[in-house]
């Protein structure tokens, strides 16, 4: 018979053996499951399962785009692996980046960037023009009196000249003889006026010269002349009319425009010119950080 001591040794060798063996199983498990997983057949990206109906592979969680998209910073690439497509990691936007709608784009903004440029602008500048005006002239009409003379006359009284006489001498007929005094039967009128021109440039009138008969109140036009007068000189204008001894008339004259001369003045005026100048402007440029 084995004693107690020989079988208290061989309980604690199995003992032993058992500790050592369930270790090992662990160890072996740990590293299948890290096998398994980086091979893709673990954990969340996919799992595989037999379709014992169809027998073909079932893929979960898989993508279906093309080329890298990013989501956040990080950047995901679609790759095929043991038959189903799964998404992996495949870097991050730099850092001047950022993800928009799935792309990674320069992180950037617009700027108002100044340049010199040349602008066209309108400037009002003075000069001087002359302004004129018509104004009537300064003139001096001068009258004087009229002189009359005969025109056509008469005899009122004769000579009588004896025609024939008596035995005794006497003369017993007369005859008219010369004319001893004479009578006016028809007048001639002449009028004058003298017109002064107190301007430095030549003035043209335009007069009417008339009869003026005061009994019938009636106004006779004569002639209608124009009159050059030159400058800071004078003119002479007469008129002839005739006139009964009955009548009682003189000369009237009208002046039908009166003369006007231009007056000019330096006077200040504005135009408008075009004019250049520098000016800051400002362009939209995109800055990126």
């Amino acid at each position: 018979m084995v004693d107690e001591n020989t079988k208290n040794k061989k309980k604690g060798l199995s003992g032993v053996a058992i500790f050592f063996i369930v270790w090992g199983i662990v160890i072996l498990a740990i590293i299948l499951f890290f096998t398994l997983r980086n091979s893709g057949f673990t954990g969340n990206a996919i799992n595989v399962q037999n379709n014992p109906d169809t027998n073909q592979k079932t893929c979960q969680d898989t993508c279906s785009y093309t080329g890298n998209i990013c989501q956040g910073n990080d950047i995901y690439s679609c790759e095929e692996n043991n038959g189903c497509k799964k998404e992996i990691f495949v870097g991050s936007c730099s850092d001047t980046q950022k993800c928009v709608n799935g792309k990674c784009v320069q992180n950037c903004h617009d700027v108002q960037v100044p340049y010199q440029d040349t602008e066209t602008y309108t400037d009002s500048e003075p000069y001087t023009t002359q302004k004129c005006s018509n104004t009537n002239a300064v003139y001096k009409i001068n009258t004087y009196d009229m002189v009359q003379s005969c025109q056509d006359q008469e005899c009122a009284n004769y000579n009588q000249v004896c025609s024939n006489y008596n035995w005794l001498g006497n003369c017993v007929s007369y005859t008219n003889g010369d004319c001893s005094k004479y009578n006016c039967v028809k007048y001639n009128i002449r009028n004058k006026i003298t017109i002064d021109n107190k301007e430095k440039q030549d003035l043209t009138f335009n007069i009417q010269l008339n009869k003026y008969n005061q009994d019938t109140k009636q106004l006779t036009p004569i002639s209608t002349q124009n009159v050059v007068v030159p400058a800071l000189d004078s003119k002479e204008v007469d008129w002839d009319f005739v006139q009964m001894p009955s009548e009682l008339s003189y000369g009237t004259y009208n002046l039908l425009k009166t003369p006007q001369i231009q007056v000019c003045n330096d006077v200040i005026a504005y135009h408008d010119i075009q004019k250049t100048r520098p000016v800051t402007k400002y362009r939209t440029e995109q800055q990126c950080n």
